[in-house]
């Protein structure tokens, strides 16, 4: 893949850049249907049910920092990249060990690639300390980026004791 977008960068960034957009489109169907309770596979009921990114998607877009430079500030492929790695680990429900695992692995590569061109991603952090102090005090099942401020939360739980 390297010495194919060496060979041809502009037609390499057109394929990835329409691939992002696949992915794109898909996360976001995915959380539509996670949003309404739709399920692709009702017949096992032990299947596994997840809007995070499958293995091989991870696998692809931690390749695209390999081929195309995660330096630029504006490159026309890695810059949506990175918005989708930020929308994904922002915006998608935890309910499962896989979707801690995977927003764990989102994050690292998104930190990995703004950590060459000294950038900070909050939604990375935000995932990171959002899994240390999950929603267990509502009694909630569902973990989400978009919990407390760790020091409200901190200072919430000294107030119960």
């Amino acid at each position: 893949m390297y010495a194919m977008a060496q060979d041809s960068p502009e037609s390499a960034g057109a394929v990835w850049a329409r691939r992002i957009g696949f992915f794109q489109n898909a996360h976001a169907k995915r959380l539509r249907d996670a949003e309404l309770g739709l399920d692709d596979d009702e017949d096992d009921e032990d299947a596994l049910v997840t809007c995070w990114p499958s293995m091989g998607t991870f696998l692809l877009l931690r390749a695209l920092g390999h081929i195309f430079p995660v330096t630029d500030k504006r490159h026309y492929v890695v810059t949506p990249c990175l918005l989708h790695l930020g929308e994904i680990v922002a915006h998608t429900p935890i309910t499962t060990t896989y979707d801690l695992i995977m927003g764990t692995l989102c994050s690292g590569l998104l930190l990995e690639y703004t950590k060459a061109a000294q950038r900070i991603v909050p939604e990375a952090l935000g995932f990171l300390v959002s899994w240390k102090f999950p929603r267990s005090q509502h009694g909630s099942r569902v973990w989400s980026a978009h919990n407390p401020d760790p020091a409200r939360y901190s200072l919430q739980q000294r107030q119960q004791v």
